[in-house]
Protein backbone atom coordinates (compact mmCIF):
# COMPACT_ATOMS: atom_id res chain seq x y z
CA UNK A 1 0.00 0.00 0.00
CA UNK A 2 2.50 2.27 0.57
CA UNK A 3 4.35 1.65 -2.39
CA UNK A 4 1.36 2.51 -3.89
CA UNK A 5 0.85 5.55 -2.70
CA UNK A 6 5.00 6.65 -3.71
CA UNK A 7 3.97 5.50 -6.93
CA UNK A 8 0.92 7.79 -7.42
CA UNK A 9 2.59 10.86 -6.14
CA UNK A 10 5.48 10.08 -8.41
CA UNK A 11 2.82 10.04 -11.20
CA UNK A 12 1.26 13.23 -10.20
CA UNK A 13 4.20 15.05 -9.77
CA UNK A 14 5.02 14.03 -13.41
CA UNK A 15 1.41 15.01 -14.66
CA UNK A 16 1.52 18.42 -13.03
CA UNK A 17 0.89 20.69 -15.92
CA UNK A 18 1.62 24.68 -17.66
CA UNK A 19 -0.06 26.45 -19.81
CA UNK A 20 1.05 29.56 -21.83
CA UNK A 21 -1.66 31.71 -23.81
CA UNK A 22 0.23 34.94 -25.29
CA UNK A 23 -2.15 37.95 -27.16
CA UNK A 24 -0.01 40.49 -29.20
CA UNK A 25 3.72 40.57 -29.96
CA UNK A 26 6.28 41.17 -27.61
CA UNK A 27 8.22 44.58 -28.57
CA UNK A 28 11.60 45.96 -27.00
CA UNK A 29 10.88 48.04 -24.22
CA UNK A 30 14.25 49.07 -23.91
CA UNK A 31 13.99 51.39 -26.86
CA UNK A 32 11.65 52.99 -25.07
CA UNK A 33 13.75 55.47 -23.48
CA UNK A 34 14.78 56.70 -27.37
CA UNK A 35 11.38 58.01 -28.07
CA UNK A 36 11.71 61.54 -28.29
CA UNK A 37 8.36 64.17 -28.32
CA UNK A 38 8.48 66.25 -31.50
CA UNK A 39 11.39 64.41 -32.94
CA UNK A 40 11.03 60.54 -33.66
CA UNK A 41 8.73 60.45 -36.60
CA UNK A 42 6.41 57.33 -37.45
CA UNK A 43 9.50 55.49 -39.53
CA UNK A 44 11.85 55.58 -36.71
CA UNK A 45 8.58 53.91 -34.12
CA UNK A 46 7.99 51.27 -36.81
CA UNK A 47 11.32 50.37 -36.83
CA UNK A 48 11.89 50.13 -33.82
CA UNK A 49 9.16 48.20 -32.49
CA UNK A 50 7.35 46.94 -35.83
CA UNK A 51 3.94 46.95 -37.05
CA UNK A 52 1.63 47.96 -34.35
CA UNK A 53 -1.16 45.87 -32.66
CA UNK A 54 -3.85 48.62 -33.71
CA UNK A 55 -4.08 52.14 -35.27
CA UNK A 56 -6.54 55.05 -34.75
CA UNK A 57 -7.32 58.52 -34.86
CA UNK A 58 -8.35 60.35 -31.22
CA UNK A 59 -10.88 63.60 -31.86
CA UNK A 60 -7.67 66.09 -32.42
CA UNK A 61 -6.49 64.31 -35.77
CA UNK A 62 -3.79 62.81 -34.25
CA UNK A 63 -2.56 59.31 -35.43
CA UNK A 64 -2.30 56.37 -32.68
CA UNK A 65 -0.01 53.85 -32.61
CA UNK A 66 -0.49 50.77 -30.04
CA UNK A 67 1.73 48.80 -29.29
CA UNK A 68 0.08 45.81 -26.97
CA UNK A 69 1.59 42.18 -25.69
CA UNK A 70 -0.10 39.85 -23.20
CA UNK A 71 0.57 36.54 -21.36
CA UNK A 72 -1.19 33.78 -19.01
CA UNK A 73 -0.11 31.40 -17.05
CA UNK A 74 -1.99 28.54 -15.81
CA UNK A 75 -0.48 25.71 -13.69
CA UNK A 76 -2.16 23.17 -11.88
CA UNK A 77 -0.24 21.44 -8.86
CA UNK A 78 0.17 17.88 -9.07
CA UNK A 79 -1.91 16.94 -6.15
CA UNK A 80 -4.82 17.44 -8.65
CA UNK A 81 -4.07 14.37 -10.41
CA UNK A 82 -3.85 11.79 -7.31
CA UNK A 83 -7.30 9.77 -7.01
CA UNK A 84 -9.72 10.95 -4.45
CA UNK A 85 -7.24 13.64 -3.15
CA UNK A 86 -6.88 15.17 -6.38
CA UNK A 87 -11.14 16.34 -5.76
CA UNK A 88 -9.67 18.21 -2.55
CA UNK A 89 -6.68 18.94 -3.58
CA UNK A 90 -7.33 20.64 -6.64
CA UNK A 91 -5.74 24.19 -7.47
CA UNK A 92 -5.09 25.96 -10.70
CA UNK A 93 -3.06 29.32 -10.04
CA UNK A 94 -3.29 31.68 -13.01
CA UNK A 95 -0.73 34.53 -13.35
CA UNK A 96 -1.42 36.96 -16.23
CA UNK A 97 1.08 40.20 -17.39
CA UNK A 98 0.60 42.83 -19.72
CA UNK A 99 2.59 45.65 -21.31
CA UNK A 100 1.11 48.31 -23.36
CA UNK A 101 2.55 51.07 -25.55
CA UNK A 102 0.08 54.16 -26.62
CA UNK A 103 2.12 56.74 -29.10
CA UNK A 104 0.46 59.81 -30.63
CA UNK A 105 1.55 61.31 -33.47
CA UNK A 106 0.77 64.71 -35.19
CA UNK A 107 1.81 64.76 -38.93
CA UNK A 108 3.97 61.48 -38.20
CA UNK A 109 5.77 63.13 -35.38
CA UNK A 110 5.78 61.89 -32.04
CA UNK A 111 3.82 64.34 -29.73
CA UNK A 112 3.60 62.30 -26.71
CA UNK A 113 3.82 58.45 -25.48
CA UNK A 114 2.92 56.32 -22.62
CA UNK A 115 3.94 53.05 -21.15
CA UNK A 116 1.64 51.06 -18.88
CA UNK A 117 2.02 47.36 -17.23
CA UNK A 118 0.03 45.13 -15.19
CA UNK A 119 0.03 42.08 -13.66
CA UNK A 120 -2.60 39.52 -11.76
CA UNK A 121 -2.63 36.42 -10.38
CA UNK A 122 -4.90 34.60 -8.52
CA UNK A 123 -5.66 30.77 -7.51
CA UNK A 124 -9.05 28.58 -7.94
CA UNK A 125 -9.88 25.84 -6.03
CA UNK A 126 -12.25 23.03 -7.03
CA UNK A 127 -14.78 21.54 -4.99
Amino acid sequence: MKRMIVCMLAMASLLSGCATVESGRAFDETRISEIQKGKTTKQEIISMFGAPSGTSMDDQGMDILTYEHSTMNASHSALSYVPVVGVFAHTTRVQSETRTLVIKLKDNIVQTYTFTTGTGGTNAKAL
